[in-house]
């Protein structure tokens, strides 16, 4: 009787299917150890967005894990996240840390660090008619039918969104200019448009370096918006590195206002 040969695109795929259950298998086994083991890993390599998830899995994992609590926290307020919510894991790192005398250290610092968010808090508070002001004033331009850059012809503003040096992460303090920059996206006359998120870099390094950091620092600022609220299906983004400065690349300060993201509402 013949033998049955297995066709290798069959054999490929059960290999490919026994990878991938596998794989859940092994993340769906992890611990909130593990996942803070990694979170605190991604933070050592300066990869903030992905020590952010991991610590979000660690204390899904373990709600009760002091660390995971005080590092989810600690993220939260230094990538500009929600200050509520850094504020609440902080709170609740302190309630399960008590008098324990090997969490002190990270204690006076949860309790320093929500001192700090309840003063901004309130900063906010304060400053939130005139944020208003300002999130109107960009929905204005970025409803009005200017003239762009081909091949957009809808409304185009250019924000500073200041980021680490050679780094597409935002620097902390610019948390109140994404939020001005969420809210003018609900104005009702661009509920709905598709708004491009553009990445320019001034002319210091490799060009082809400056390209590949201007669209990511366009995807780090379209992620700040998503979690502010913006529907993601109204977000695109693009790199166009060094080649458009609105300034000559020719001082510290020109090169700084060429470090930019814009906005265009596509029609």
């Amino acid at each position: 009787m013949p033998a049955f040969r297995i066709r290798p695109k069959i054999a490929l795929c059960a290999a490919l299917l026994g990878c991938a259950a596998a794989g859940l298998a092994a993340e769906s086994s992890r611990t909130a150890e593990d996942w803070l083991a990694q979170g605190l890993e991604r933070k050592a390599q300066g990869r903030g967005e992905e020590a952010l998830e991991c610590f979000q899995r660690a204390v899904e994992a373990d709600p009760d894990l002091p660390e995971a609590q005080y590092w989810l926290g600690y993220m939260l307020y230094g990538l500009n996240e929600s200050l509520e919510e850094a504020r609440k894991h902080f709170n609740r790192f302190l309630e399960l840390a008590g008098d324990d005398p090997a969490q002190a250290d990270q204690a006076a610092k949860a309790r320093n660090a929500v001192e700090q968010i309840e003063i901004e808090m309130a900063r906010r508070a304060k400053a939130y008619l005139s944020d208003k002001k300002t999130a109107e004033q960009i929905a204005d331009t970025l409803a009005a039918p200017t003239r762009a850059i081909a091949p957009y012809d809808g409304g185009r503003i250019a924000i500073l969104v200041r980021f680490e040096l050679d780094s597409a992460e935002i620097v902390p303090g610019e948390a109140l200019t994404l939020d001005r920059v969420a809210l003018s996206l609900t104005d009702p006359r661009i509920a709905g448009k598709t708004i491009l998120v553009e990445g320019h870099t001034c002319s210091r390094g490799d060009s082809l370096h400056n390209l590949e950091l201007s669209r990511k620092r366009a995807e780090a600022v379209r992620q700040a918006l998503i979690r502010r609220g913006v529907d993601p299906a109204r977000l695109k983004i693009q790199g166009f590195g060094e080649d458009r400065p609105i300034r000559p690349n020719d001082s510290e300060e020109n090169q700084a206002a060429n470090r930019r993201v814009e906005f265009v509402r596509i029609d």
